[in-house]
């Protein structure tokens, strides 16, 4: 059967199930659908558009239930809205969001009784506008002013610059989240510079704003990352380090995290645009630091030893370059301890600092201190993630109390700190786009 017959088919069939569950249910539904140009409906811009718009609406609504259609006309849900009656309210929020960036490359159609609910017009919004020259859609479609090849590149390279800037925010987000939360054991917080004489919040502030473009570069790297593009990823790293030394006149505030941000960013916007599970940003991780052990080669003819190398000669221990090597396995086993984490979010982010503190052998600490002040801190965390964790009443208490006391002996888990960045990271990654999983 020639496609275009199918897509058709395809089409009422998807009118008739939205009838069968409106005459089950007898509520408010919603469709949602990628609106690509074309024949071939189900590419991987479709994937990364349903993706985040059902996350979307389910974060806005009370969702009974949702289903997964496949289609030629392409692949769609349909969503139950539980207890909302008025299809007004629920209508201008689905416009609201047909009016962001990628907006355009989505229907979310409200039925009702079997029929398309209120418009876009009877609600005073603007019709649509055309994705190549923003003029009048039915002007532009009836007078076929634009190409067919050139309206699915346009469509592909929104989705694109989209998801680099979603993922973007989201790295920028969970690094001002994590210096913020106070208290922080010795690290720096909006309250305190915790042990470090050098720097403060602003100082921060300063270094994250500096690293915007390497985020970019690093995301940009993530459309087409193989088990190459390490050496690649590197550079820009190397790069990003000198933005930040300039930015904060020599003071080192996200080393650790550009490393681990030059991995996890290409990863995760790499799995997001191939539609793969979440877990499987884990083997994305592994396969691009498959070769990161052949730093500590020749370590011992070295005259020269980074922090890290001096730690693995001395204790053999191989840090965050053993982390990654393994996926970042505290970092996947954090997200999936606090994915449905109630309280507010500078005790999360105490409580993922705690989590990670007892569990990582932070070379930080290592390269500051010695490993017994390392099984110190690892005993703090474990000591009060016993007790229930930040939240209660002696977390609060020890947690004030031990932050005083690391100032006092010089510690700072910086090493703990980049990982409970990777776990906001991910965590917020989880909500927006992999929300049905």
């Amino acid at each position: 059967m020639d496609i275009r017959l199918k897509i058709l088919e395809d089409r009422e069939k998807r009118i008739e199930k939205v009838r069968e569950v409106l005459r089950e249910e007898k509520k408010l539904v919603i469709t949602i659908k990628s609106n690509i140009c074309g024949n071939e409906k189900n590419i991987k811009e479709t994937n990364v558009l349903l993706s985040y718009f059902i996350s979307e609406v389910k974060r806005k609504f009370k969702v009974r239930e949702y289903m997964k259609h496949y289609s030629y006309d392409g692949n769609y849900y349909i969503l139950v809205l539980e207890n909302e009656k008025d299809e007004k309210h629920v209508k201008k929020e689905l416009i609201k969001l047909e009016n962001c960036k990628v907006g355009r490359l989505i229907d979310l159609d409200l039925y009702k009784d079997g029929f398309r609910s209120i418009s876009r017009l009877e609600l005073g919004f603007e019709k649509r506008k055309c994705l190549i020259c923003n003029g009048d859609y039915n002007v532009c479609s009836k007078e076929k002013k634009h190409t067919v090849e050139e309206i699915i590149v346009k469509s592909k390279s929104i989705v694109q610059e989209f998801l680099i800037e979603e993922i973007k925010s989201i790295a920028k987000n969970s690094l001002m989240e994590e210096v913020e939360a106070d208290p922080k054991f010795g690290l720096v917080t909006r309250k305190s510079s915790g042990r470090h004489e050098n720097m403060d919040i602003d100082t921060f502030k300063k270094s994250i704003l500096n690293l915007e473009k390497s985020i970019e570069q690093y995301l940009e790297e993530g459309f087409k990352i193989d088990k190459n593009s390490f050496k690649k990823l590197r550079l820009i790293g190397i790069k990003a380090e000198k933005r930040m030394l300039e930015a904060t006149n020599d003071v080192n505030t996200h080393k650790g995290a550009i490393f681990i941000l030059g991995i996890l960013l290409p990863s995760v916007l790499n799995n997001v645009y191939n539609g793969k599970e979440f877990k499987e940003i884990k083997n994305k991780v592994q396969m691009l630091t498959v070769d990161i052990f052949e730093d500590f080669k020749n370590i011992e003819s070295k005259e020269k030893l980074t922090y890290g190398e001096k730690v693995y000669k001395k204790y053999g221990i191989n840090g965050i370059r053993g982390e990654t090597h393994r996926g970042l396995p505290i970092a996947f086993e954090g997200v999936e301890k606090f994915s449905n984490y109630e309280g507010n979010r500078n005790d999360l982010v105490i409580n993922i600092l705690l989590f990670v503190m007892e569990r990582l052998d932070d070379t930080v600490i290592l390269h500051r201190n010695d490993i017994n002040m390392l099984e110190y801190v690892k005993d703090v965390g474990k000591e009060i993630n016993k007790l229930g964790g930040y939240e209660t009443d002696i977390g609060k208490k020890l947690a004030f109390k031990y932050t005083k006391k690391f100032i006092e002996l010089n510690i700072s888990p910086g090493g703990s700190a980049d990982i409970t960045m990777s776990i906001l990271l991910l965590l917020k990654i989880k909500e927006r786009f992999y929300k049905v999983e």
